[in-house]
């Protein structure tokens, strides 16, 4: 329930989102990029690993911070024209 969490903001899973983009077929172009997307999302969220060599979370989030905001962008974008 909502209120019982006022200051969470709740987000859908991508790789559920994923599924369903999935399930329109290889013959849809639109379908197709926006998995192409979620995939780039997470190919590069795996580069790293906090904790892995070093690796921290405010790296993590700086990482993050340079390559998510243009493909949540593009999917952005697309979903408001598919729309």
């Amino acid at each position: 329930e909502s209120d019982a969490y006022p200051n969470i903001t709740r987000i859908p899973c991508l790789q559920h989102i994923k599924r369903k983009f999935i399930d329109c077929g290889e013959k849809d172009p639109d379908a197709k990029r926006i998995v192409e997307l979620i995939n780039a999302l997470y190919q590069n969220e795996h580069k790293h690993k906090v904790g892995v060599e070093g690796w921290t979370v405010e790296q993590n989030l700086m990482h993050r911070k340079k390559y998510a905001p243009d493909i949540l962008g593009e999917i952005k974008d697309m979903l408001d024209e598919i729309e």
